[in-house]
């Protein structure tokens, strides 16, 4: 959205938080794990302990782009039969 000029939507209050990891360092990080023995047989997470609200995300793409963003504090509207086609 913020890259054809339309204001970006977030959805509820922005408070969902996700963290971001360059692909190459995920990669990285699984090839050493798959090269380590001692990993073999467990659960290992390979990513970002930084976190960022989606809100504070928008405000960032909104001082690059210049564009505004739009909250909506009602529900998403999830078709999940879509997803699945």
């Amino acid at each position: 959205q913020a890259l054809t000029g339309v204001p970006i939507t977030v959805y509820g209050y922005g408070q969902q938080t996700r963290s971001f990891c360059y692909v190459t360092d995920n990669v990285t990080g699984l090839l050493l794990l798959a090269a380590c023995e001692k990993a073999k047989g467990e659960a290992v997470n390979v990513g970002n302990t930084q976190e960022i609200t989606i809100l504070e995300l928008a405000k960032v793409v909104d001082l690059n782009y210049m564009v505004r963003f739009a909250v909506h504090a009602g529900k998403r509207n999830l078709i999940l039969s879509r997803i699945y086609q």
